[in-house]
């Protein structure tokens, strides 16, 4: 019973998150940002520290938090 409370809070707080948004990777910067595009705009936003940048290629399609900043 126990198991089965905890799997069922994992899958309310995974249903409970807010969704994720997509954008355009355009290029890197040497700040540690990256140029975007998304919902028609082009934003400078900050990148996930889990995430290589040298292996963003432009033109892939990245995933954003609400935050805006790739994940």
């Amino acid at each position: 019973a126990r198991d089965q409370i905890v799997a069922l809070k994992e899958e309310v707080d995974r249903l409970a998150q807010p969704p994720a948004g997509f954008g355009v990777f355009l290029a890197a910067n040497e700040d540690g940002t990256v140029d975007i595009f998304t919902g028609g705009r082009k934003l400078r936003v900050n990148v996930s520290p889990e995430i290589e940048t040298d292996t963003l290629q432009r033109g892939q399609e990245v995933m954003l938090n609400e935050a805006l900043n790739v994940v």
